[in-house]
């Protein structure tokens, strides 16, 4: 219940247009000559997708000089708990949102601390089991249509690389022990998720 009272609170006060005086979190920002919506979410720490649904852009390549947004003083992390199947987002030292998970089958999703390499969209896979290949467009891909790459850097996590954070088209496959060690999410928390991890910003920690 207390999570939940916290994700409506983070909903309005973090993502969406209002600004709350006084919140540590987000500040007004007036756009200046040569100002994009990438240069100025890049300065935050935040996603160009992100900036644009706050500030409810109809087009994210396009700003208006002397405009004023609701920025967020990034970046957003995550905790993964695996014997919850839970993934909360951090921003700062404030919790503010989480989503359920399915893990790796015999604990394989390795515990420590990961950094976001890439972001793809649309990804194509390889099942590296059995070679299978699913393109590009194509609805069966198990791995959904967003994936979040990680580089393990403490811990079991250290030196590891291959794992990420993805959809499924499997959900009810969500919250338990099934995946090949990645971290998989239903269709629409994915698409949240992919918004607020930044490559080489945001950090994923596992644990236990």
């Amino acid at each position: 219940q207390a999570r939940r009272k916290l994700n409506e609170l983070g909903e309005r006060m973090i993502f969406s247009p209002v600004r709350t005086p006084g919140d540590p979190l987000v500040a007004a920002y007036t756009v200046k000559a040569g100002d994009t919506v990438g240069k100025i979410a890049a300065a935050h720490s935040i996603s160009e997708e992100l900036l644009a649904q706050i500030n409810q852009l109809r087009n994210k390549n396009f700003v208006r000089l002397n405009q004023t947004l609701k920025v967020v003083h990034g970046p957003f992390h995550a905790v993964v708990d695996k014997s919850q199947h839970e993934m909360y987002i951090i921003l700062g030292d404030v919790y503010v949102r989480d989503f359920r998970v399915a893990l790796g089958m015999n604990g394989g999703t390795p515990t420590g601390k990961w950094i976001v390499a890439n972001h793809l969209t649309n990804p194509s896979w390889v099942d590296p089991r059995t070679g299978k290949r699913w393109h590009a467009d194509d609805p069966q891909n198990p791995i959904g249509e967003y994936w979040i790459g990680l580089q393990g850097i403490e811990g079991e996590a250290k030196g590891q690389i291959g794992f990420g954070i993805h959809g499924t088209i499997d959900e009810a496959s969500i919250g338990q022990d099934v995946s090949m060690g990645c971290i998989r999410l239903a269709a629409k928390d994915i698409e949240m998720v992919y918004k607020l991890l930044v490559p080489g910003k945001s950090t994923v920690v596992v644990k236990d």
